[in-house]
């Protein structure tokens, strides 16, 4: 299994089952993530949602996937049958602290890739943990359900150790 074809079955497997979001996930061309998950499926590691229409661009993993993804602990396994990671809850903990963010504050704290930040956020959007508001200026502002989440997993992103699973 090539590194390539690993990353996307660990995107898969922390939520985002859709096509878009693996590819800017990867920030490759999507003709490049396209043939990844044909070989992932013709390899039996995901399937599709559908054979037509939108679910044909979602994917989830199949037993034979899970198998090459053990989780440290119990814990562990619960959040990411949730389709949630660390970056997810740490994006929500901070519109929790930062209602009022701008987008300086949160390219700071997150010092990541624009595609990354902005697939995780509409993976979370797309969960209920995140709302989008505004027309012309987008707008993000935690959910009742992130924080409901939030509070199920007692995120501290101050104390967390970066070594260690939330």
């Amino acid at each position: 299994m090539s590194p390539e074809q690993k990353q996307v079955l660990t995107f898969i497997r922390e939520g985002f089952h859709m096509m878009a979001e693996i590819t800017d996930l990867l920030n490759v061309d999507s003709f490049v993530t396209n043939e990844l998950i044909e070989e992932l499926e013709q390899q039996g590691y995901i399937r599709r949602k559908s054979t037509a229409g939108i679910g044909f661009y979602q994917f989830y993993l199949t037993k034979r996937a899970d198998a090459l993804f053990m989780p440290s602990d119990r814990r562990e396994a619960d959040r990411l049958s949730q389709g949630i990671n660390r970056l997810d809850l740490e994006l929500l903990q901070f519109f929790q602290e930062e209602p009022d963010y701008s987008h300086e504050q949160l390219c700071e704290r997150f010092p990541v890739d624009n595609h990354v930040l902005a697939g995780h956020m509409m993976k979370l959007i797309r969960q209920g943990y995140l709302e989008q508001t505004g027309i012309f200026r987008m707008r993000v502002k935690l959910s009742r359900g992130g924080e409901s989440l939030i509070q199920k997993w007692q995120v501290s992103t101050h104390s967390l150790d970066p070594s260690k699973p939330i």
